[in-house]
């Protein structure tokens, strides 16, 4: 049986997901379900024109209530934190992906890096952004993957695979601006929310953690990391944060 929490904020497990992965997302939440340290919460995201799809074996964990499930609009990835954050602003959410198998102790992971740093962004897997001789970013195929750097730590980028804790009050009050992160980043919720901590004054620490994280077998059909990643639109979505932004390594660090 999994442990209650001793964080003084409520934490809230928040994902998403979508017909294409809805076959397999039941066993996503239930290893979620089985975390040796339970969440207040387990919110899972809908689209609201997706609400007739969702199987059986999903809906029976809500009538369990082991989750809630909530429909909202198609803002694609970005469902599994945007809801959360206007709903619940002073909660810890953790956000987790749809179709990875989480091992018991990933949330307890994220909360003993957030009971260390409780203002910080802790992530179970987070990358180093490279950058060339003048300080500039290089192409995000060039970044060192899994890997951190606690003396830069402005160059870690948080990725939402593993698990990401955000505090309350860590993301820039303009996270929530649907018009623009739309616009600047519509496929590429991690590369918002990296600037919006940066512009926040905050940084990402990476947990201790030796995790392999499994992805389902055939849920990587549809993945968006086949267009940011391969197809190099990651780079895209850099580009434009870079232009409406300046470069979030040159942004101001808070010590806390």
């Amino acid at each position: 049986m999994p442990i209650t929490h001793k964080n003084k904020t409520e934490v809230i497990a928040s994902l998403t997901s979508y017909p294409a992965r809805f076959s397999s997302l039941h066993l996503t939440l239930k290893s979620l379900l089985q975390q040796t340290v339970s969440a207040d919460q387990i919110l899972l995201w809908i689209a609201v024109e997706d609400k007739s799809q969702l199987p059986r074996k999903v809906l029976q964990l809500a009538k369990l209530n082991q989750i809630e499930i909530h429909f909202t609009e198609d803002t694609r990835s970005y469902k599994k934190i945007i809801p959360a954050l206007e709903k619940y602003p002073q909660a810890c959410i953790v956000t987790f992906d749809d179709d990875v198998y989480y091992p018991p102790n990933t949330l307890q992971k994220l909360l003993e890096g957030h009971q260390k740093n409780p203002y910080k962004i802790i992530a179970n897997r987070t990358h180093l952004i490279s950058v060339d001789n003048l300080g500039n970013l290089q192409p995000y195929k060039q970044w060192h993957k899994n890997c951190s750097n606690q003396s830069r730590p402005e160059r870690n980028f948080q990725t939402g695979v593993g698990g990401v804790l955000y505090p309350p009050n860590s993301l820039h009050k303009m996270v929530t601006d649907k018009n623009l992160f739309t616009k600047l980043a519509p496929h590429g919720d991690d590369i918002w929310l990296y600037w919006m901590m940066r512009l926040n004054g905050n940084t990402a620490m990476q947990t201790q953690n030796d995790f392999e994280f499994y992805h389902w077998p055939f849920s990587q059909k549809t993945a968006l990391y086949k267009q940011n990643v391969r197809k190099d639109g990651n780079d895209t979505q850099i580009q434009a944060m870079l232009q409406q932004f300046g470069s979030p390594l040159c942004l101001p660090v808070n010590d806390d």
